[in-house]
């Protein structure tokens, strides 16, 4: 698992594989790509469920 965050929120994300290397980089990808994903979409601090302040 990955813990990411920016200065508003913060994320986890998970990749599965038998190749702890291979896992770890979905993980990073992933992590990018939500975050991507909620700028284009001007998401903003508690707009998502399950949202954790830091």
């Amino acid at each position: 698992m990955i813990q990411s965050g920016d200065r508003d929120s913060t994320w986890g994300t998970v990749g599965v594989s038998h190749n702890i290397i291979e896992a770890s980089w979905q993980a990073l990808v992933d992590s990018i790509r939500y975050k991507l994903w909620r700028t284009r979409h001007g998401r903003q601090k508690g707009d998502e469920e399950g949202y954790e302040e830091r």
